[in-house]
């Protein structure tokens, strides 16, 4: 049995996945590096192992392939085992239910206090009536919800207390945040260099799974839209990953009759080389968390940035000083936004500018990683006693 008291973090997806789970990594490093001078042990769960991230693999956390969201059935036993060989008592989830009866058998396992970070996306409907008071009786129930609640927005934060009628005072907010890029050493002809693309375009890009909730095939529409009918040969469309839905997609640009000014690049690992040589960066998921580190990238590559206007996408975004914001039941409105955003005027070089700033200021993986460790300070190191 492990004497120290051991912080468990639990993955939700295979080690190998990849997408934005690099940045769960760099969350429980860094929970990692904040404790385990102080006295901690750090076991990080997956639900499969298959290839290791290197920054988990030079990290001091250890790891084990534990299925946490198995059937009670099967995951009862297996989660005693595991608290207590490992003296597990404190556990950081992510994306997990507010409430949930294997909570109930953690605390009996000995587990202290529950973490929970959520990035899921989407509005909800706030709670009225009688709805609202079986909530918030239910948040207040010993053993029976999370202990404390980090959101990655404030949109979230809202989300927390108006709909899931948490207490105010066990949220927190840690801003999701990105690793600035540095334009002074990119290839402004990266992408049409890589891809083939004629120079005298604009180039417009997205990225992010290949999925009809990510709104692929919304921007494919308005690709069909510049192109076909309004005859706007000059641009170029530009889509960086994969998924479920990548083949139907293809079908539809080819359906289109786009193939000579629409480019699938596949699951990349140079987007980062890609955006500063692209000239729009337009998203248009049917929801985010509100800062969605795709358009927090476009931004910071000083890309006219263009998002719909449902609240949990357009928290980074003022319409008109850091991007355009279209109506997102609207294709008219989105091409409207594009063609502005494809002229060369001192407003959009205004909105490359504010972008790029209000990323750099306020919204890097540093200050992401500082709001964490303020947080673990208040929760986990505050309330240790041994």
């Amino acid at each position: 049995m492990n004497n120290k008291p051991t912080i468990l973090l639990v993955a939700n997806w295979e080690s190998g996945v990849g997408y934005a789970w690099w940045l769960m990594e760099s969350f429980w490093t860094t929970i990692a590096d904040q404790t385990n001078n102080k006295g901690f042990t750090n076991l990080l769960i997956y639900p499969k192992i298959t290839s290791i991230p290197q920054t988990i693999h030079q990290s001091d956390i250890l790891i084990e392939e534990f299925n946490f969201n198995a059937p009670m059935s099967v995951w009862l036993p297996l989660a005693y085992r595991l608290c207590k060989q490992h003296n597990v008592q404190y556990i950081y989830l992510t994306d997990w239910p507010t409430f949930n009866f294997k909570y109930i058998f953690l605390k009996l396992f000995g587990v202290k206090k529950i973490l929970i970070h959520e990035h899921t996306p989407g509005e909800r409907t706030p709670a009225h009536g009688f709805k609202r008071i079986l909530k918030v009786l239910t948040q207040r129930i010993p053993f029976f919800t999370a202990d404390y609640f980090i959101a990655v927005t404030d949109f979230i934060f809202d989300r927390f207390i108006n709909v899931a009628c948490i207490p105010r005072q066990k949220c927190f907010v840690a801003p999701n945040g990105i690793i600035p890029i540095d334009l002074d050493k990119a290839d402004l002809k990266y992408c049409q260099k890589t891809f083939n693309i004629p120079e005298d375009r604009t180039v417009i890009i997205t990225t992010g799974r290949a999925t009809y909730y990510k709104g692929i095939d919304f921007f494919i529409k308005c690709a069909n839209r510049l192109v076909n009918e309004k005859q706007r040969k000059d641009f170029h469309f530009l889509y960086c990953g994969d998924g479920p839905n990548l083949d139907e997609f293809k079908q539809l640009v080819s359906g289109f009759k786009l193939d000579n000014f629409f480019t699938f690049a596949g699951k990349r690992n140079d987007v980062r080389e890609i955006l500063p040589s692209c000239h729009i960066g337009f998203h248009a998921a049917l929801g985010e968390v509100g800062y969605s580190l795709s358009i927090l990238e476009y931004m910071n590559s000083r890309l006219v940035t263009i998002v719909p206007n449902n609240a949990s996408t357009a928290l980074a975004t003022t319409h008109g000083e850091t991007g355009y914001l279209y109506d997102r039941s609207s294709l008219d409105s989105a091409v409207d936004c594009i063609l502005k955003a494809a002229e060369h005027s001192e407003d959009n070089e205004s909105i490359r500018d504010q972008g790029k700033r209000m990323v750099d200021q306020t919204l890097t993986l540093s200050h992401t990683h500082s709001a964490l460790q303020n947080i673990v300070n208040n929760t986990i190191l505050r309330n240790t006693s041994r």
